[in-house]
């Protein structure tokens, strides 16, 4: 499944989908929450690494599916597929896999 494919599976899961403003909190006042591959990510947490690109995806959509079926999704970071891993060679995290995210799902307006 491409990145593409992942995200319209889980917009289409909601009624409305909305840029979100730039800062902590969309336009509702409610606060984003950041999601990548492996799950919800607090703050100061790492990041969870895959060997490849389609499991990156599908875990970030697994991931990401507890937050769907709301009225409003606003985007603050759509979903990004990178190599975010260590510069550093010697990391295990080294040329891997994951997808980042930052939104906001409710059935608040």
């Amino acid at each position: 499944m491409t990145l593409e494919a992942a995200v319209k599976e889980f917009e289409a899961t909601f009624s409305e989908v909305i840029d979100g403003l730039a800062g902590p909190m969309a336009q509702n006042g409610e606060k984003y929450i950041e999601v990548a591959s492996g799950g919800r990510r607090g703050e100061g947490e790492e990041l969870e690494y895959f060997d490849t690109p389609e499991q990156a995806i599908q875990s970030w959509l697994s991931a990401v599916k507890p937050f769907s079926r709301k009225k409003k999704l606003y985007w603050r970071i759509r979903p990004e597929l990178g190599q975010f891993g260590a510069i550093d060679k010697s990391d295990q995290n080294y040329k891997k896999w994951t997808v980042y995210s930052r939104f906001l799902s409710t059935d608040l307006t």
